[in-house]
């Protein structure tokens, strides 16, 4: 869409409510398909604290392939690769020159005989259409284009700026006047300079904050997961296995044009959600008090029909500094039987929130019976924190998190996140389906 001279991208998901179908529509300006670029590449430069020269070089990833076998998982995109180039196929390198600022990505030539059995990768126009990369160029010249930035006879010489030295350009076998390059992968490089290690923390601060395009596939994909939350919610009450929600969550997100998961459906009932990555997702729902779902954004909702859970602890004389100092003696056990800590308890901050940065707000409690007999029954120090009886009415219920997307702005922040919760999901389970009763059959029929 176009006004004058503006061009702007429409976004729209049907939202279904108990009375009307609600059309949202967001209009957006367009930075880019992929956003890939400029703002991306100056975020970098800047985090290197502002280099005069050099090259910085990343390789995306080819098809993965399981072993004896030509099938492999499905593709995804190294993701510092993808924030800087925005090709999401495989094959790929992406080159910046500082000093130039260049931003170049380069793409392998279609092969007829595998376009054949797996269709072909985008060519260079198409690859200039989709991302905002100065130019797209066939990788079979990555290595002459090498030699000519980077030698000190074309007034280069670096630094070459790699992830990691495993990253390091593959040039060989490389033509005898590119003899420049033998020592890539050896004990030098006569007078290259190459900094394996500044890259990675410069290209992972940078994307800390995020771009405004980055914002608006963030809203999309928040508002997506939001939507199937949704539609789970309304099909509950007639789903009778944990892999029919997984299907209903995924199946919708497909069905909308994001085939990709942030990572594996979970959907777990019972004590199935006290586990925090359980993906097994086959156990059947009667009897189950709770089910955790946890898909893009996270969310626990109850089975209706069943038994109300018990939701609330008692008091009794517990206060918030006796909660902090068990939690503290239960964060140091940690190190002992070497669970990964990611500071010395209790972990603080490492940085202050800034502005356009996107964090997740994610409470949680579990009760997972291995574990809490493992680590804290079979400890008389904690053992005696705990109320056993109490915690034998909760073993059924598992656990429960709930998750929320937040945006930091200039004077708070904003919650990216709408997926039901409370009492605003109780009613949309009791609802159903929107134009059926609220037993989920038309007209209030039967089947």
């Amino acid at each position: 869409m176009t006004n004058s001279g503006q061009e702007h991208e429409i976004h729209y998901n049907l939202v279904e409510d108990d009375e009307f179908d609600i059309v949202n529509i967001v209009v957006e300006d367009v930075d880019g398909i992929h956003g890939a670029g400029a703002a991306p590449s100056v975020s970098v430069i800047e985090e290197l604290d502002a280099p005069k020269s050099g090259l910085i070089y990343l390789r995306g990833f080819d098809e993965p392939l399981y072993p004896y076998s030509d099938q492999g998982p499905p593709f995804r995109q190294q993701r510092h690769f993808f924030y800087l180039s925005g090709a999401d196929f495989p094959g790929c390198a992406v080159t910046y020159d500082i000093p130039r600022q260049e931003l170049i990505l380069w793409i392998r030539r279609n092969d007829p005989r595998l376009s054949l059995w797996y269709g072909t990768t985008p060519s260079i126009d198409e690859s200039k259409s989709k991302s905002d990369v100065s130019d797209v160029r066939y990788i079979d010249g990555l290595t002459a284009y090498l030699h000519a930035v980077l030698t000190p006879e074309t007034g280069g010489g670096g630094p070459l700026y790699v992830l990691s030295p495993d990253q390091l350009p593959k040039l060989s076998p490389s033509p005898p006047q590119y003899s420049f390059f033998k020592g890539l992968h050896g004990t030098g490089s006569r007078g290259l300079k190459i900094d394996t290690t500044s890259l990675l923390p410069a290209i992972e601060a940078a994307r800390v904050i995020k771009t405004p395009h980055e914002i608006s596939r963030i809203r999309r994909a928040v508002g997506l997961t939001s939507l199937a939350h949704r539609m789970v919610l309304q099909r509950i009450k007639h789903l009778t296995n944990e892999r029919e929600a997984h299907a209903v969550f995924e199946g919708f997100c497909i069905s909308q044009g994001a085939p990709h998961q942030s990572y594996a459906v979970i959907a777990a009932s019972g004590p199935n959600a006290s586990t925090l990555h359980y993906d097994a997702n086959d156990e059947p729902l009667e009897g189950r008090q709770t089910m955790l779902l946890d898909a893009g954004c996270l969310n626990s909702q109850r089975v209706p029909g069943f038994q109300e859970p018990r939701r609330r602890m008692k008091r009794e004389q517990v206060t918030p500094e006796d909660l902090a100092a068990m939690y503290r003696e239960a964060m140091m056990d940690r190190d002992d039987v070497e669970q990964n800590v990611v500071g010395p308890p209790p972990y603080k901050g490492r940085q202050r929130l800034r502005e356009n940065m996107v964090v997740t707000i994610e409470p949680g409690i579990y009760f997972h019976r291995p574990y809490i007999q493992s680590f804290f029954l079979s400890n008389p120090d904690h053992a005696k924190y705990i109320n056993t009886k109490v915690l034998d009415k909760y073993w059924d219920i598992g656990g429960v998190r709930i998750e929320d997307c937040i945006l930091v702005t200039k004077d708070g922040y904003e919650n990216l996140t709408t997926a039901p919760k409370g009492k605003e999901a109780l009613k949309i389970i009791n609802a159903g389906i929107p134009g059926f009763g609220g037993d989920g059959q038309a007209g209030g029929g039967s089947s």
